[in-house]
């Protein structure tokens, strides 16, 4: 069983649940947490839309469920601590409150000891989540050139170094969410790294997959399209996996997956790709790439890609 504690199937042990004599009538409320092995389920009584996401420092897993109240207690209070096992290895307290009046909002908190990777699901009474012990894996994002590399430059007379910074940033902010995923970032700001230092950074993190985001450029200003580098043999099933979704996004023409002796896919032990998203040099492809919403679809496409390859729901 994939699970921390136990089988599914243990008797859950109900943890909270709300007096029912004091329940208003007609009102959606939070009416119990359970536990089962590894399990935890958040109820309400009624129709509820959860939102289950993570926070760090300190880490927690936190639950919103919207147009959701709270039955207060003897004292008037809309908030409680869950008791719990202090000995339990990765959770440190389980909390509620009613975290806003209008709109009404519930909140359940699950503070963490350490991180432990976990899988979520929601339904119209709530939200159940599933502590399990597979090891997040680890992701590098290189967001290429930087500092007094500029990069490619556009039509414009735009850098690339700025927009594979963005690309980057975004990326990392989609990867972060996943309990199952630890994105690296090798740069967060405009410093420059060479090629060769990117390939030992990547391997010093002991990562299992390299990202590096690029954009790219030709004489030729009619010029365009997406390609997709790599080096070493076990790289090509994520090459062709990022590729395909990435010429689906951004609908520029498909230049080919193309194995290159370029140090950052050459050097790095990891699969590793090298993202050429476009030819900055051609009108179209820069007004793809350096329109915000485009970067987001294509960074929720690289982040797919990376569930995908790694079989992460």
């Amino acid at each position: 069983d994939a699970e921390t504690g136990g089988a599914r199937n243990e008797p859950a042990i109900t943890l909270y649940e709300a007096p029912q004599d004091r329940v208003p009538e007609g009102k959606t409320v939070l009416s119990a947490i359970t536990m089962a092995g590894g399990t935890f389920r958040i109820e309400t009584n009624g129709k509820v839309a959860a939102d289950v996401f993570m926070l760090h420092y300190p880490d927690r897993i936190v639950i919103d469920l919207p147009e959701t109240s709270v039955v207060r207690d003897e004292a008037g209070k809309a908030s409680g601590a869950v008791a719990f096992d202090a000995d339990h290895p990765y959770i440190k307290s389980i909390r509620y409150s009613l975290n806003s009046m209008n709109p009404l909002l519930v909140r359940v908190v699950i503070d963490l000891k350490a991180r432990q990777p976990y899988m979520f699901t929601v339904d119209e009474n709530g939200a159940e989540i599933r502590f399990i012990e597979r090891e997040a894996v680890k992701v590098v994002i290189d967001a290429g050139h930087g500092g007094h590399d500029p990069g490619a430059i556009s039509a414009s007379g735009r850098y690339e170094k700025d927009l594979t910074l963005t690309m980057a940033l975004k990326v990392y902010e989609l990867l972060a969410k996943e309990p199952l995923i630890e994105p690296i970032l090798l740069r967060s700001d405009d410093t420059y790294y060479s090629p060769s230092q990117r390939a030992a950074m990547g391997n010093e993190t002991g990562a299992e997959l390299f990202v590096s985001i690029h954009a790219n450029t030709a004489p030729v200003k009619s010029v365009q399209g997406i390609e997709t580098y790599y080096w070493n043999d076990h790289s090509l099933e994520f090459a062709q996996l990022i590729h395909a979704a990435l010429v689906e996004t951004i609908a520029s023409p498909d230049r080919k997956v193309r194995k290159e002796r370029f140090v950052v896919v050459k050097d790095t032990v990891m699969p590793s790709v090298l993202l050429e998203l476009g030819f900055i040099s051609n009108a179209q492809d820069e007004a793809k790439l350096f329109d915000p919403s485009m970067q987001d679809r294509i960074a929720a496409a690289i982040a797919r890609s990376v569930k995908q390859y790694f079989d992460i729901p």
